[in-house]
Order: C-alpha cells, then structure tokens, then sequence
C-alpha cells in the first residue's frame, strides 16, 4: 500500500507534536521553522491545539532572506541580529513551553558567498541563542 504525500506529512505531524514534544494540556508552544516547512508546521499546529495548547507562536525562518542579507548588506551589519527572537525563544524555554525546531539546512546556500560575512553573521546568532540553549543543554 502506498500512502500520498500528504498522508505521510499528517502522520509526521502526528509524530513530530504528541510523540516528540508530547504536549500537555494547556501548555504554550513554540515553533522555529523554514518558511519552506509551513504546510508541516501548519499541521503540527492544528494537532497542537486539538491535544489542548494554549498558545501557538512560530518564527519562521528563510534561509533566501540571509542570502540576499550577505550578498547585498554592508558589511559592517553581521554582527546585528533581531534581539527579540533570541529572548521569545529564551523566554518560552524558560517558561516551560513545548519546543520544536524544524531544520533542513541546505549545504550549498552559502556558497560563492563571502565566507568572513557568513561566519560573522553565524557566530552572532550564536551568541544570541546562547541563554535559550542553555536550556537545550540541561533539557529544561
């Protein structure tokens, strides 16, 4: 028997929100995916609020806008980064929300970039999740 698509993404979604994150009634989620992602996370957020949470929120992530950032930004701007995901994401840990981070990196989007740009603009995002994977580290 072969299953379509879109069967397999509803069963992955199934998977993905009361296996992987199992969450409780009541409790806020939180969802950092790839723009490329959404008919997946739309689905996790329906079985979300079907099995009882509170509050959904999504940052959506799209890995074309960091293209263009580092081929046309200057360059002296890579080592800015919204604040305000950073501390969502630590805030939500940090509170006991759900977590669920969708990532399907692409290992030539970078290339023929300016490396020193790319690895500026990584270190930064880097140091501006430091707080929220703190708590990934101690599973909290």
């Amino acid at each position: 028997m072969s299953l379509d698509f879109n069967t397999l993404l509803e069963r992955y979604a199934d998977l993905a929100e009361r296996v992987g994150l199992n969450l409780q009634p009541g409790q806020r989620m939180l969802v950092r995916a790839p723009i490329d992602a959404a008919p997946l996370v739309r689905l996790i957020i329906d079985r979300a609020y079907q099995d009882g949470a509170r509050f959904v929120q999504v940052i959506w992530r799209d890995d074309q806008n960091a293209v263009s950032r580092l081929r046309y930004a200057p360059r002296d701007s890579f080592t800015e980064f919204p604040t305000w995901q950073a501390s969502a994401m630590e805030e939500y840990a940090r509170d006991g929300a759900a977590m669920l981070a969708i990532i399907s990196p692409d290992p030539d989007l970078y290339n023929g970039l300016d490396s020193d740009a790319v690895a500026t603009m990584q270190r930064t995002e880097r140091q501006q999740y430091q707080p929220y994977l703190e708590h990934v580290v101690r599973s909290t």
